[in-house]
């Protein structure tokens, strides 16, 4: 990896990474680690060829995009050490455009564990990351695993993981007698929920740009 690095801190920009191979995926999550690293020298020696705004915008944010295109990495932000933790917060917070709103408790529940799935009445794409909205707060980034088709009896089996009461469900969806079911394939928290304005509803999706004027989008 001192190699790769080297040769990185040396390479004319811009820094376009594209994994077509297997090697370019190695490199690419190496990429990952080392602006990482970057931005701890930086920190701590107060001094280093790039400046905070530059590693996060000229190399982390190209090579996050980069790794959530492929699909294939894992992130695991209770590893991440401190500094690194602090910037690889800030590349998902610019990745990240959609947002998915939870009526209350759920977003909550989301943030402190206790509920690892969603449920909708239809079938969406999914491999992107959103941020997770509550009534007032935003409380990290999720990506879903794709939908599978539930029933009812399903639907009563997996409440330890998507926490919907039957009461909820009667009232979000009265007449469905099948549901999709989105595990959450990755979590990363913020360090705190942030405030934001949006107003109360159903659950849904909506452009995060708009969360504080108060928009809630379909």
């Amino acid at each position: 990896m001192k190699n790769r690095e080297a040769r990185l801190l040396a390479a004319v920009l811009p820094y376009k990474p594209k994994i077509e191979k297997k090697i370019d995926l190695i490199r690419t999550r190496d990429d990952w680690r080392i602006f990482g690293g970057w931005y701890t020298t930086l920190r701590l020696k107060r001094k280093f060829k790039y400046s905070k705004d530059e590693i996060l915008n000229r190399f982390l944010i190209p090579c996050l995009k980069e790794l959530i295109r492929d699909g294939s990495t894992e992130f695991h932000p209770e590893n991440w050490k401190k500094h690194p933790k602090e910037i690889y917060l800030e590349a998902f917070d610019k990745v990240v455009v959609k947002f998915r709103y939870l009526v209350e408790p759920h977003a909550e529940l989301i943030y402190k564990r206790e509920k690892t799935a969603t449920v909708h009445a239809r079938k969406f794409i999914q491999g992107a990351f959103v941020s997770i909205v509550g009534p007032d707060y935003e409380f990290g980034f999720a990506r879903f695993k794709d939908g599978k088709k539930i029933n009812l009896k399903e639907f009563v089996k997996l409440r330890d993981k998507h926490k919907v009461k039957d009461e909820e469900r009667e009232k979000w969806w009265p007449d469905k007698k099948e549901l999709y079911f989105y595990p959450i394939r990755t979590w990363i928290p913020l360090e705190r929920p942030r405030h934001v304005r949006v107003p109360k509803g159903i659950q849904t999706y909506g452009e995060r740009a708009r969360l504080n004027e108060g928009w809630l989008l379909e």
